[in-house]
């Protein structure tokens, strides 16, 4: 078009009239005449990006600032930045250098503080060395009763309506032991499982179960280091050892693989406590684990 506006130009045409036809505004036409004459083309400008004051060797060092600060705002790096160097920075001007940077916002893992990492590895070493058919290990899971989804579908414009408790009263705590053929002794309590709850499942549940020279394993909580607890096990000629603080359990994340299990948890979230015991009462056949479970490797 730029190209027809000069052509009607050197026919003669009124710059005027050329911007009627054409439905452009005068000063369009003045202008492309213009560059024409002291250009010899009406070519648009290339619009090139600008360099920003952060060049690629300025943003080698806004890299290892996020890298010492991962977890500051914008605001943050731009206040640390501009208070360390002379070439001062907006919070736009840092946003486009970490895209270009591939620096983006994510959402943290968190990892436990407590947790020690070496006394995790030397529990692993001698893990190692234990027979995995001896090994048993105790823990307890709970379940609350208000499990119900809070997402679901309808048509566009209504509600969706579903029924839960409205006193979520206590949740369900089944306290279990596994091997490495599946779960062995189970008790479900309401409520959760204190020192006293704890030493009656050891007493009436676990020890009619144990054989002299396993090794029971627990977590590292107080309610498990009773004298009581300790005595028990130690009487019925088993050896008693407890995993490093916020160490995975394998009782846990065996129940974690049954998904099974909670989409029937959520299907009768009210009816949750009787639905558990008759789960663990009449089928202990589907808690059973594989062989050559990872958990006792």
């Amino acid at each position: 078009m730029r190209e027809r506006i000069v052509k009607s130009w050197q026919q003669g045409q009124a710059k005027a009239a050329i911007a009627r036809v054409f439905m452009v505004s005068l000063s369009s036409v003045k202008r492309y005449i213009q560059q024409f004459l002291t250009e010899g083309h009406v070519r648009p400008t290339v619009q090139r990006r600008m360099q920003g004051k952060l060049t690629k060797r300025w943003r080698k060092r806004l890299a290892r600032q996020v890298e010492e600060h991962p977890d500051y705002t914008l605001a943050q790096h731009g206040d640390l930045w501009n208070a360390r160097y002379a070439v001062q920075v907006s919070e736009s001007g840092l946003s486009r250098a970490l895209r270009l940077l591939g620096l983006t916002r994510k959402k943290k893992t968190l990892g436990a503080a407590e947790r020690d990492e070496a006394a995790r590895a030397i529990f692993r070493d001698v893990i190692r060395q234990l027979k995995a058919e001896a090994v048993v290990v105790v823990d307890e899971s709970g379940s609350r009763l208000g499990m119900v989804p809070l997402y679901a579908r309808s048509v566009r414009g209504t509600r969706v309506y579903d029924r839960v408790i409205r006193n979520y009263g206590h949740n369900v705590t089944l306290l279990a032991s596994m091997t490495a053929t599946g779960m062995q002794a189970a008790m479900t309590v309401e409520g959760a499982a204190d020192e006293a709850v704890f030493e009656a499942f050891i007493e009436k549940a676990l020890l009619p179960t144990l054989r002299p020279g396993q090794i029971v394993i627990m977590d590292n909580l107080s309610s498990h280091k009773s004298e009581r607890v300790e005595h028990c096990i130690k009487q019925a000629g088993c050896q008693l050892f407890f995993l490093p603080v916020l160490s995975q359990k394998p009782f846990v994340m065996n129940f974690s693989r049954k998904i099974w299990l909670y989409d029937l948890v959520y299907k009768f979230c009210y009816r949750l406590i009787l639905i558990l015991k008759l789960i663990f009462a009449t089928e202990p056949d589907l808690l059973q684990i594989p062989e050559q479970s990872p958990y006792f490797l």
